[in-house]
């Protein structure tokens, strides 16, 4: 780095006959040039609405009558760089604005669709695994040492560090609740309205807002694909003539986003999160290992106690069965749907965890078929009680809660 440029003359005799020159290296910190680059997004905004009320303003309007210019007593200027403009409170308010593109667009719908994995179907040649689906593949041992004689602690006296850990099934959500209304940080010159009180909680109002505030924006849109010739090389000479065209075109300054936002760069992709949207309400499944044993412990989801709405899981213990098709072999994954069967009837559940001789399920369904017809009208969500006996009933078998009924089939 030049700090100073020194010009000597020939026989200097004193310190001051050198001349010198301080060279200005400013030192910039990330802080620094986030000020810097909210200066131009705010710059950018402001100048390109200015040039836009200018030019709506040097429009010419003349009367037809007398041919003058008529005076312009009002005008009203929309960039679609926002809902600031528009009555987002109207019921009637059916329109969508792309903030990027700054277009108008008519109101939309958007939706999420899960798929499922047709081990049987048309997906018969691929294989799930975890997650992964792969092309159907086989696996074997490269090392296999059957003979081992003992494991040995390296430091026999170390303290077991009890570090709990905890995994969420399923991890995460693939799309945001859309039957509330997010919760909006910033809204700055009014852009985002209709988060805050536009219809339909503002869904379906900010075109391409899955990107924006759910999925993010590509950062570094490069296109690294190379364009192959089409064309093979030749030795023949051709003439042709090149044509010049001139278009007029109009030069000014385009803001492509608000003057204020704040945004969070995960990977390559770049998420705002001025507004935050809500995640939707459905079952989750938490397995805890490595805690520590007899002690007790509260569930808490976001610093909330959610102990009413937790219950434990049912701890199924299993023998091998060496007769069967898969040799005494059961195994399953977390997050796998699994059927239990027994003499009577089936049910369904979610497996959590699996060691050799028990297995730990979560959320049990089961159908279950009445002799007779219903003496009340079920509610659901009430508790149903199973004896094993009719009169007088004493031995109690299972209890459930109600979560559909059928009146027709008595289920």
């Amino acid at each position: 780095m030049t700090l100073y440029n020194l010009d000597i003359p020939a026989y200097t005799f004193n310190a001051s006959d050198v001349d010198t020159q301080y060279i200005d290296n400013r030192r910039f910190t990330m802080r620094d040039i986030g000020k810097i680059e909210k200066r131009v997004d705010t710059l950018e905004y402001y100048t390109a609405l200015t040039l836009l009320e200018k030019e709506a303003n040097d429009v010419s309007i003349k009367d037809s009558a007398t041919n003058t210019e008529r005076f312009k007593n009002g005008i009203l200027v929309d960039s679609f760089n926002g809902h600031n403009i528009g009555d987002v409170s109207n019921e009637d308010f059916k329109a969508a604005i792309d903030f990027e593109m700054k277009e108008l667009r008519p109101a939309f719908s958007s939706d999420t669709f899960m798929f499922t994995h047709d081990s049987s179907g048309s997906s018969a040649n691929t294989a799930k695994t975890g997650d992964m689906i792969t092309l159907a593949y086989s696996s074997v041992n490269a090392v296999c040492q059957p003979l081992a004689s003992n494991t040995e602690t390296i430091n026999p006296y170390g303290t077991t560090q009890l570090n709990g850990q905890m995994t969420l099934n399923p991890p995460n959500d693939v799309w945001m609740a859309e039957d509330g209304r997010p919760t909006v940080l910033i809204n700055l010159e009014d852009l985002n309205d209709h988060w805050v009180e536009g219809n339909e909680n503002g869904f379906g109002k900010q075109w391409d807002d899955w990107s924006f505030v759910w999925s993010g924006v590509q950062v570094n849109d490069d296109n690294l694909i190379k364009n192959r010739k089409t064309s093979m090389t030749s030795n023949s000479v051709s003439r042709f003539a090149t044509i010049t065209s001139q278009n007029k075109t109009r030069t000014g300054i385009i803001s492509t986003k608000p003057p204020e936002t704040i945004k969070r760069s995960v990977g390559n992709r770049s998420v705002s999160i001025s507004i935050i949207p809500y995640i939707r309400g459905q079952k989750i499944q938490f397995l805890a290992k490595g805690v520590k044993p007899n002690a007790t412990f509260y569930p808490y989801f976001d610093n909330t106690l959610v102990t009413a709405n937790t219950k434990p899981t049912y701890i199924l213990t299993y023998t091998a069965n060496t007769t069967s098709a898969n040799s005494g072999v059961f195994n399953t994954r977390a997050g796998e749907q699994v059927t239990l069967t027994h003499t009577s009837s089936g049910a369904t559940g979610i497996a959590l965890y699996q060691n050799s001789t028990s297995i730990l399920v979560s959320d049990i369904i089961q159908t279950v078929t009445m002799s007779g017809s219903f003496n009340n009208t079920p509610v659901l969500g009430e508790v149903i009680t199973f004896y094993s006996d009719t009169s007088p009933k004493t031995t109690l078998t299972a209890t459930g809660t109600l979560q559909a009924y059928d009146t027709d089939d008595n289920t």
